[in-house]
């Protein structure tokens, strides 16, 4: 288990018990590239069963707009998370400054792969989760 200390602006924190690298080296993370469409496939369980691991947590950030289908992620995420787990998500969710910018997409490859105006909180009940909490930052 990692423990944080958070900061005294109450923003930040940190790990002050063991790092990620000490983590990595007991074999205790891994990391994986995968299809975000396909990631019950990645994390199928190490028995014969067909079951697939399961996660207290996932998180997201800022990649839903660059998925090419980012229902079946978010499919796939409620596939993997345990009874009672959460996805924790910092997207950009449509909005009036999405809408002003919108006409900027075309304007270079980067703005192309983004797409800042996704109805994220419809993604997210559409792919079935429920006892939804969503705090705007902005």
């Amino acid at each position: 288990k990692l423990r944080f200390e958070r900061s005294a602006d109450g923003i930040n924190s940190r790990i002050v018990s063991q790092s990620l690298q000490d983590l990595y080296n007991q074999s205790k993370v891994s990391f994986q590239v995968a299809d975000v469409e396909s990631l019950t496939s990645v994390f199928k369980s190490d028995d014969d069963s067909g079951n697939v691991k399961t996660f207290d947590t996932i998180i997201d950030t800022f990649g839903l707009c660059v998925f090419p289908n980012p229902e079946k992620a978010l499919a796939q995420a409620r596939e993997l998370l345990s009874p009672g787990g959460q996805l924790l998500l910092l997207e950009h969710q449509d909005s009036t400054v999405a809408k002003f910018l919108s006409p900027t997409r075309s304007l270079s490859e980067v703005s192309k792969s983004c797409r800042y105006d996704d109805d994220v909180k419809g993604l997210v009940r559409s792919a079935g989760f429920s006892d939804i909490e969503f705090v705007d930052l902005a």
